[in-house]
C-alpha cells in the first residue's frame, strides 16, 4: 500500500489505529512535514477493511487483468478506483464511501 493512501485513510477518519511514526532521528518530526517519511505500525486488514465498509461492499472481483474490483449494490452511486490487490480495492472503496 502506498504510503499516499495510508495518509488519506487516517486523514478520512478509518476507524483503526493507523500510527505513523518519523523515520528520522536528528530531528523531532511529523508526519505532514515535506521531509518525513511515514511508516505503518498497524495496517488494517482485508476483514476490517470490510467490516468497515459494511454493507456497502458486495463483494470482490478479480478481473481478467489481474487488478481487483470492490464490487458496491446498484444502488450505492460511488466513484472509486480499482486496484491491484483486493486490500487496495476496499481500502479505495471505503475512502470513496467516506469522502467529505
Amino acid at each position: 500500500m502506498t504510503i499516499e493512501l495510508l495518509k488519506q485513510l487516517k486523514e478520512a477518519g478509518f476507524p483503526n489505529k493507523i500510527l505513523f511514526v518519523c523515520m528520522r532521528e536528528d530531528h523531532d518530526c511529523r508526519a505532514d512535514k515535506d521531509d518525513c517519511k511515514i511508516s505503518c505500525i498497524s495496517e488494517p486488514t482485508l476483514s476490517e477493511l470490510i467490516k468497515a465498509c459494511g454493507d456497502n461492499l458486495k463483494g470482490l472481483m478479480k478481473r481478467e487483468d489481474g487488478s481487483w474490483d470492490a464490487v458496491v449494490p446498484d444502488s450505492i452511486p460511488v466513484d472509486y478506483s480499482i486496484d491491484k490487490t483486493p486490500e487496495e480495492a476496499v481500502k479505495r472503496l471505503w475512502l470513496a464511501l467516506n469522502k467529505k
